[in-house]
């Protein structure tokens, strides 16, 4: 590791020069989370993100108000800054009424 990067380092996350350990090989990327979560600086930290809803999942509470918003027209979800947990519920609600024998319901139906 340069000096110069070294030096960044120690005065950015003001700590010492024996707390900075340099290998002969990368250190894997997961490894910077125990730094990243020990490094009490949240000024240098984003906001946890948020996913989004959309819009037309927004008051979908049935199977049937997902399939009328998707006849409505197409949905693009894009993950991760869409959330993908309408798809997930969607799933869960078909999981659980696969049994019923409900024709009325197109989730039952496999649709």
């Amino acid at each position: 590791m340069p000096e110069n990067i070294r030096e960044l380092l120690v005065d950015n996350l003001e700590i010492s020069h024996n707390d900075v350990y340099v290998l002969e090989s990368p250190h894997g990327l997961s490894g910077l989370w125990p730094l990243y979560n020990t490094v009490e600086r949240h000024e240098l930290k984003d906001p946890p993100y948020k996913q989004r809803i959309p819009k037309a999942f927004k008051r979908a509470v049935t199977p049937t108000d997902f399939f009328d918003a998707i006849k409505n027209g197409n949905i693009l979800l894009h993950h991760p800054y869409d959330s993908f947990n309408p798809v997930v519920d969607l799933k869960c609600r078909r999981a659980r009424s696969a049994g019923t024998g409900d024709q009325t319901n197109p989730v039952s139906r496999g649709v």
